[in-house]
């Protein structure tokens, strides 16, 4: 099955050792991780420490186009930052996170995993048996969650598209601000001429 698998270590020298560990794949027999991202997030940011890209699976750059590299992305920005905040609030109102969590789409689930000055690795996963990874992960203190990759897939493609319609109404919304303030300048600007004109006009009248 075809996982995204997130891995978050406690130890950020034993992430570095974890994700070398994966690139040289040693242990694994009918699992393979072709391509992984070791990340630091940082009050909603991620910040990339490491990659690799065994195969070229996703046919582009892991880190900017790979489904890795989009999920990422997607993570760090403006929907991400949205996902966690309403996960945050939700939590706030409800001390069972398991039962916040469902009913959860698989990017909030994610964004709940990944909190704030995390590191992790994540990676795409073809497993026929998932104890392989854990197994050769286990020797790091570090907890493990998987995700459909299909799915994951679909939901960053979704998440795009809110981000591209968003950033549309964002700029038509600034738009519409700069031409109204270009309107409100030019006529203020014409009530100035006007006023200038009215004076001349009251003093050659008295004249």
């Amino acid at each position: 099955m075809l996982n995204i698998v997130v891995s978050i270590f406690d130890v950020e020298s034993e992430a570095y050792q974890a994700i070398t560990e994966l690139r040289n794949q040693k242990g694994l027999k009918t699992s393979i991780m072709p391509e992984a991202v070791l990340v630091n997030k940082e009050t909603g940011s991620y910040k990339v420490l490491d990659f690799y890209d065994l195969e070229d699976v996703s046919g582009r750059d892991t880190v900017t186009g790979g489904l890795i590299g989009m999920c990422i992305g997607i993570l760090g920005g403006p929907i991400g930052i949205l996902l966690g905040g309403s996960i945050g609030a939700l939590i706030g109102m409800n001390a069972d996170e398991n039962q916040v969590s469902e009913g959860m789409s698989v990017l909030e689930q994610m964004i709940g995993k990944l909190g704030d000055n995390t590191i992790a690795i994540i990676g795409l996963a073809d497993e026929e048996d998932e104890s392989e990874i854990d197994n050769l992960l286990s020797k790091y203190k570090t907890i493990i969650a998987r995700f459909d990759a299909a799915v994951v897939e679909h939901e960053v493609e979704k998440a795009k598209e809110m981000q591209e319609e968003m950033e549309n109404l964002a700029k038509l919304e600034m738009r519409k601000q700069k031409k109204e303030e270009h309107q409100a300048k030019v006529e203020e600007r014409r009530n100035k001429m006007k006023a200038r004109v009215e004076a001349v006009k009251e003093k050659h009248k008295k004249s």
